[in-house]
């Protein structure tokens, strides 16, 4: 295939494979694009890269002022063979080095498909268009390369190119001021001045013509390029000429990726290079107008949900976090809230080193989600944790009231029930990482309801054990009286036993009323206990 450098033929020296980014059927290879991306540093690159992209007339040296510039290997036209398509479809590489304005910008650089070629017949005009299209939208810098003797001429292969760059532009939803370099080949006595004047009056001219969304039809060419022009002496005629004026010019490209390379709003980061790009050819090749905000949305939604299931997949996968969770849902452990917001701040931190370069609003959208789901990853460790928490409290609580005194039993009572609680809800806190959302309100009233049913129940206890000790002062006063009455046994031997047992069962009242006293018992309580008193009494 045109241009195709295999990695084994190439030396230690030599720069990255290239890849066929389009093919000649049209087609872009995502998964390739990948792999290039990781064999050639881009997908680490972050926005520190570049791309220049070429265009021009067929056979106009586009592959070879490539090859000069950057030190790639594209193909170049045999020049005993006449001139014919070398280059098909599109081809990307990694350019040599960096220096100049671009230190530690990676170069990509584009060699698009020759124009007002013959090989395509009737699909030329249309491919040249999205070509077009593509290198705008993907590209930093685009070089418009012609000839020199071209410029100016009404028939010539620039006409042509250029209406076909300007049309593409038109195209752009919310585009970006694009950077045309126009490189004119084998410069000739005419002063360049001379030559940008021409061919800046040409554009202008082609602009006014070209067909505009309604909300840029009084746009001037300036307010959407910045258009710069350099010439090259000829490769042929005078190659030392030629080699100083590309020495030149790699430092102005140079310096125009290391200004992109600053912009937010350049491209998208190198990691995201291959979804990005296979995106725009396929809205290119269903020839679509391209919305490149909502194509970087687009990008920044993908790859950033991306991020958040690798980076949630690898907390998950975390030796030191299964344990803890495992460990967990055993027994309590006071450093889950601790060591769990550690570890899910570290996947934050690495999602967020990632996530830098896309869309805030997307990132942090992902980003919050990613959080919800690590947390929800440990839901279950966090309910065993508040479940120990409260079997805990309770316990001390059981314990509490069991110990307390039947004297002043309700202060008692209500200090082991606050003791109880605040216990609890001090362990509940630890075992919730901040920024987790996690509560234990609902585990607080089950808890709550909890202590209510063990504090009457020890109240219960507390009466029942008053009731029986009544019961034996009732005993106590009734036996002696009522045995001296039968001994010598009187004519109101009844009215004087129901005298006997109403002063008993006064006596054994005020017994269980003391005994009480402080216990919180409702009256309802007491005087149910004291019928059952009275009762006992009779």
């Amino acid at each position: 295939r045109a241009g195709h450098v295999s990695a084994s033929a190439m030396s230690s020296t030599d720069p990255p494979s290239q890849v066929h980014l389009v093919d000649g059927a049209g087609a872009c290879d995502e998964a390739k694009l990948r792999a290039f991306g990781e064999e050639t540093g881009l997908a680490a690159a972050g926005r520190a890269y570049g791309v220049v992209a070429v265009m021009g007339p067929q056979s106009s040296g586009k592959s070879t002022l490539l090859n000069a510039l950057y030190g790639t290997r594209f193909e170049e036209m045999d020049a005993l063979a006449g001139r014919g398509q070398t280059t098909r479809g599109v081809w990307l590489a990694r350019g040599s080095g960096t220096g100049g304005g671009a230190e530690g910008v990676l170069p990509l650089v584009m060699d698009l498909e020759g124009t007002d070629g013959r090989e395509r017949g009737e699909d030329e005009a249309q491919f040249e268009a999205q070509t077009a299209l593509f290198a705008l939208a993907c590209s930093d810098v685009l070089l418009v390369n012609m000839w020199t003797h071209d410029v100016g001429r009404e028939h010539g292969a620039g006409k042509p190119l250029l209406r076909a760059v300007l049309q593409a532009h038109a195209r752009l939803f919310g585009p970006r001021r694009s950077r045309l370099l126009f490189v004119l080949r084998d410069k000739t006595r005419t002063p360049l001045e001379r030559l940008e004047t021409i061919l800046r009056a040409d554009l202008a001219a082609i602009w006014e013509g070209v067909t505009k969304p309604e909300e840029r039809r009084e746009a001037t060419l300036a307010d959407y390029f910045d258009v710069r022009v350099t010439a090259l002496a000829s490769l042929e005629h005078d190659e030392a000429g030629f080699k100083a004026d590309v020495g030149a010019l790699r430092v102005q490209l140079d310096g125009y990726l290391g200004e992109a390379a600053q912009r937010e709003d350049a491209h998208v980061p190198g990691d995201a290079f291959a979804l990005s790009t296979k995106a725009l050819w396929d809205q290119v090749a269903a020839n679509d107008d391209l919305n490149l905000p909502a194509h970087k949305v687009m990008v920044a939604t993908v790859r950033c949900t991306e991020i958040a299931s690798k980076r949630l997949a690898a907390l998950q996968a975390d030796e030191a976090v299964a344990q803890l969770a495992a460990r967990a849902m055993q027994a309590a452990v006071p450093e889950f809230g601790q060591k769990l917001a550690a570890a899910v701040g570290t996947a934050l931190e690495a999602y967020d080193e990632e996530a830098r370069y896309y869309d805030a609003g997307v990132a942090t959208t992902a980003r919050d989600k990613l959080r919800a789901d690590a947390f929800g990853a440990f839901a279950r460790a966090h309910g065993a944790q508040l479940r120990f928490a409260a079997a805990a409290a309770e316990a001390a609580l059981a314990q509490d009231l069991k110990d307390a005194d039947d004297a002043g039993f309700a202060a008692s009572a209500a200090a082991a029930v606050a003791s109880c609680l605040e216990a609890f809800t001090e362990s509940a806190k630890a075992a919730e990482p901040e920024d987790s959302e996690w509560e234990h309100t609902e585990a607080y009233r089950v808890l709550v309801d909890a202590t209510k049913a063990r504090v009457t129940a020890a109240t219960a206890a507390l009466v029942d054990r008053a009731v029986t000790a009544s019961r034996g002062a009732v005993r106590e006063a009734l036996e002696p009286n009522v045995a001296s009455l039968l001994e010598d046994i009187p004519d109101d031997l009844w009215a004087r036993v129901r005298e006997a047992v109403a002063a008993a069962a006064a006596d054994a009242r005020g017994v269980l009323r003391a005994k009480l006293d402080g216990s919180g018992v409702d009256e309802a309580a007491m005087a149910e206990a004291e019928v059952a008193i009275g009762a006992h009494a009779r």
